[in-house]
């Protein structure tokens, strides 16, 4: 009777768009390199063997969508007329192949963790 504190009522709401989502990590980082071509940075899950590939722009790559596990970065210059892929040069008419650099370890990618390296292309 001498109860002064009133029943309250809890409400939560959920937002259902989000719940489906995957938690990411990211490996983000620079390129050390001073030629005048275009790169391509690549992304291997190293047990899955899937490869995500993007464009690297003013020598700075993210990728932010990486399921957790381990991974290999590779950057390539971007010379093939064709594609994406990596130029591995031809003999007649004689055209080098690209410059390319795999950093030397593999990484290992956490949820919402991000990985920050340093790669250099000589």
């Amino acid at each position: 009777a001498s109860n002064f504190l009133c029943d309250s009522l809890l409400s939560v709401s959920i937002n259902l768009e989000n719940q489906d989502k995957r938690s990411y990590g990211e490996i983000n980082g620079t390129v050390i390199y001073d030629g005048d071509n275009n790169l391509i940075g690549e992304a291997k899950n190293l047990k899955t063997g899937n490869i995500i590939t993007q464009k690297i722009i003013d020598n700075k790559f993210k990728f932010d969508q990486l399921s957790p596990g381990d991974y290999r970065i590779c950057i390539y210059e971007n010379i093939n007329s064709i594609g994406k892929s990596y130029f591995s040069g031809t003999l007649e008419p004689v055209k080098l192949a690209a410059k390319f650099s795999i950093y030397n370890k593999s990484i290992y990618v956490r949820e919402n963790w991000s990985n920050t390296i340093l790669v250099e292309l000589k």
